[in-house]
């Protein structure tokens, strides 16, 4: 009996190696092993949505939105100096004095010298300047105002998103930590059938059966494992980090 009990203790370490190296290979992405509560071993929630919402392009983009919009409103409140015309020409002569005028009567005739600068300044404003300048203004205001709201929808979203996300990788990590202890009962129940085959306990076609069982079990442990890695990596990318950075450094 004692020897029986070595014999499986030393199978049992045997086919307990790939899982070892299958856990270093875990640790790359972030010391994520089958053991314990990956909760505890990642970065609160809080600061996961923090990360989301620092590197969201989504919402860079509804910033740049609200940009352009007050860059409106302040060019809808200067139009009216689109109406405002500056002149200024030079012009030679002989000093004589230039009058002109009309000729219609109580009409007003201008005087000027041929020689010399002139320089003024024209102010011509539509009425409709006056009557439309607070719509204009109101108009562009609206808009700015349409943007914040819609980043506000945009950042909710990104925040159920990861929320959603989250308890979805907890659950992905617990299914895959529960098919590798299915696959691991499943190794050590192997070792005994074939221990029992040896000593022609039972026939082969049990032993198949048996060993059947255990490639099933390690098909769903390696389906598990897929999607786990899956989902955390796809999460890490919503984040905007790696991995590696989502979890807790020891």
């Amino acid at each position: 009996m004692a020897k029986r009990t070595l014999f499986l203790l030393v199978l049992g370490l045997f086919f307990l190696c790939p899982c070892l190296s299958v856990t270093g290979q875990d640790a790359a992405f972030g010391n994520i092993d089958h053991e314990g509560d990956l909760s505890e071993r990642m970065l609160p929630l809080d600061r996961l949505i923090d990360l989301a919402l620092e590197h969201s392009p989504a919402l860079e983009y509804h910033n740049a939105l609200i940009l352009k919009s007050g860059y409106q409103v302040e060019l809808a409140k200067r139009m009216w100096q689109n109406n405002i015309f500056g002149f200024a020409n030079y012009s030679t002569g002989d000093q004589r004095i230039i009058t002109a005028g009309t000729g219609i009567p109580g009409d007003l005739t201008t005087t000027n010298i041929a020689t010399g600068y002139r320089a003024g300044l024209q102010l011509n404003i539509p009425l409709f300047e006056f009557t439309s300048r607070r719509t204009r203004i109101n108009l562009h205001e609206a808009e700015k105002n349409a943007a914040r709201h819609r980043k506000g929808e945009e950042r909710l979203d990104i925040v159920r998103e990861v929320i959603e996300e989250y308890y979805t990788i907890i659950g992905a990590f617990e299914n895959m930590k529960t098919r590798a202890e299915g696959m691991e009962a499943m190794r050590m129940y192997y070792l005994v059938a074939e221990q029992e085959f040896s000593e022609g306990i039972i026939p082969i076609s049990e032993l198949s059966q048996v060993k059947n069982a255990l490639s099933q079990s390690e098909v769903y442990y390696q389906d598990a494992r897929q999607a786990f890695f899956g989902k955390i990596t796809s999460f890490a990318a919503l984040l905007g980090v790696h991995v590696s950075e989502i979890m807790k450094q020891e």
